[in-house]
């Protein structure tokens, strides 16, 4: 037996008109593409990039209508809101707005003509629900790729609020979950739910109408007991709709919602100039001049102004000139398949202010520390400065070679090398008390695969994310040695895009046995696996980052965080 989301109780909903309130109504109608290129209807109420996002799901034959005074609320309160059209609807009952998307699927027929039976179900109503399920996805994508930087909180009603419980578990970028009236409402598999419940690993609020207590429970009773759960018993009858008829509904809401701000995080950077001993380096001297990168976050009492993009562009090697700097950054944009960006966008980019400050001071606990490596620090800085952000502290070492002048060798006496340079830059940050060392975790790109992953094992570390790295090509699998792989006692992560060819390996990869997961979610290019090409490139030429690249990104920040 199977819970009606589509019964005559939800019919008798009490009708709140807009207009009669003499709301003013502060959003933009937008669309989006789904996974099958039927285009999504939106209303997008925008309060602050950096602000928590709220992605609003309507409940079964609805519109984004039914938002509009709860989405303009929230949007006075500092919440990014983002109200969607699903294929699965036809009209609210609150504010009359169409729902455009199911317009446009040919929904409207399948709602006129509803029948409560498990046949029609399956056959008519289902089909579109899983179908709106890819139009769920396809909000949480366009949020990422246009550049909302605060943590999302996907919100369900009646028939949604079970599929945000699935958006979750699938491994979507999901900070948090308020499901208003959830329950198992799958006709013929009454587990769905619970499955999905299971896997939850956000903080959830739980909404439940007069007579949904039991089926609500139920929900809650499916989520692991070490989650953040919060169960509010309202006098309303079902779904969202609550929070526009019961006042009192909205105090325990916001007080999970706010829970989700946060200040915003300034960050720290330093350029470390230090030596090691070496006596390949320099017919003249016994040391090896090291400069690692770090980032850090660092105390809201700053007193010195932030730094410039260009201030990055000028260190990717000190002992040139700016112009000469600047040449090799656009040689690498280049490189990495960058178009051309135009001089008036590359100099407006290069004198705009960032939150990033030179040699402000850290945080006065250790922080755990990201060892991010792949080629130069250049290539990553604006993932850097994201990982910062999160709370962590990020060091990067630029490969250089092991003679003055020379390139680092693709041999064992390079991977060596670059242990050695990573290593020395370690021990300068031990001194400081800067890092928690029994806490590193290490990403890495290209090359720099093969002695971050002999370093990791020898530090024991708590995690190893490659970013299409030397690990999954051939050559790269030729410098490994058995012993290495026999000692991984941690987590490896080789995320790869789709494309063959350059050597690549994947078969070979599976020596790393159990220890080894292979994602091939982002089908992303080598190059695009940098947040240069796919992050400041785009913002070089005022373009949106990918929302592939974002969907790896909030990825790889929830992988480091556990």
């Amino acid at each position: 037996m199977f819970t009606n989301f589509y019964s005559t109780s939800f019919f008798a909903l009490v009708l709140l008109v807009l207009s009669q309130n003499g709301y003013t109504q502060n959003f933009q109608e937008i669309s989006f593409p789904s996974k099958d290129s039927l285009e999504i209807t939106a209303d997008l109420y925008h309060a602050s990039k950096t602000a928590p996002n709220i992605i609003l799901f309507h409940q079964s034959v609805s519109s984004r209508g039914e938002f509009r005074t709860i989405a303009t609320e929230l949007q006075e309160l500092g919440f990014n809101c983002l109200a969607v059209d699903l294929r699965w609807g036809k009209q609210d009952f609150w504010n009359k707005v169409s729902n455009e998307t199911a317009r446009k699927y040919g929904t409207y027929e399948i709602v006129d003509n509803y029948e409560r039976t498990e046949e029609y179900q399956i056959e008519k109503v289902w089909p579109v629900i899983w179908k709106a399920y890819d139009d769920m996805k396809a909000s949480l994508e366009y949020i990422n790729a246009a550049g909302y930087k605060g943590k999302t909180i996907v919100l369900g009603s009646s028939f949604s609020a079970m599929l945000v419980f699935k958006l979750a578990a699938d491994g979507f970028p999901v900070d948090g979950i308020a499901a208003f009236s959830p329950g198992e409402y799958h006709p013929t598999d009454a587990t769905l739910l619970s499955l999905w419940a299971d896997k939850t690993t956000v903080p959830v609020y739980l909404s439940t109408g007069v007579s949904e207590t039991e089926m609500v429970e139920g929900v809650k009773n499916s989520l692991p007991n070490d989650l953040d759960i919060r169960i509010h018993y309202s006098e309303g009858r079902h779904g969202a709709s609550v929070l526009i008829q019961e006042e009192q509904d909205w105090p325990p809401f916001l007080q999970f919602l706010n829970s989700f701000k946060s200040e915003e995080v300034e960050i720290g950077f330093k350029l470390f100039e230090l030596t090691r001993p070496s006596e390949k380096w320099d017919s003249t001297g016994l040391h090896k001049p090291i400069r690692a990168w770090y980032w850090h976050p660092s105390d809201s009492s700053l007193t010195n102004s932030p730094i410039t993009y260009q201030e990055y562009i000028r260190q990717i090697n000190p002992e040139k000139n700016t112009p000469e700097n600047l040449d090799i950054f656009k040689r690498i944009l280049s490189s990495l398949g960058s178009e051309d960006i135009p001089e008036e966008s590359l100099n407006s980019f290069l004198t705009k202010k960032t939150n990033i400050h030179h040699n402000a001071p850290s945080t006065k606990d250790a922080n755990r520390l990201v060892i991010l490596s792949g080629a130069h620090p250049i290539y990553f800085s604006s993932l850097a400065e994201q990982i910062a952000k999160a709370g962590f502290s990020v060091l990067s070492v630029p490969r250089t070679g092991i003679r003055k002048g020379e390139r680092l060798p693709f041999q064992p006496e390079g991977v060596q090398e670059y242990k050695l340079d990573l290593l020395a830059a370690l021990e300068h940050l031990k001194p400081e008390k800067l890092i928690d060392t029994l806490d590193i975790s290490f990403i890495s790109w290209s090359f720099e695969g093969v002695p971050t992953l002999e370093l990791a094992v020898e530090l024991n570390t708590k995690s190893y994310l490659s970013l299409d790295s030397s690990i999954g090509y051939e050559y790269g699998e030729a410098l490994l040695s058995d012993s290495v792989l026999n000692d991984i006692a941690f987590p490896v992560i080789h995320y790869t895009g789709r494309e063959s060819g350059f050597g690549k390996s994947l078969e070979l990869i599976g020596r790393f046995g159990h220890h080894i997961n292979i994602v091939t979610d982002y089908n992303l290019t080598h190059g695009e696996f940098t947040s240069l090409r796919s992050a400041t490139a785009p913002e070089l030429k005022n373009e949106e980052s990918s929302s592939i690249y974002m969907n790896l990104i909030n990825n790889i920040l929830n992988k480091i965080k556990k």
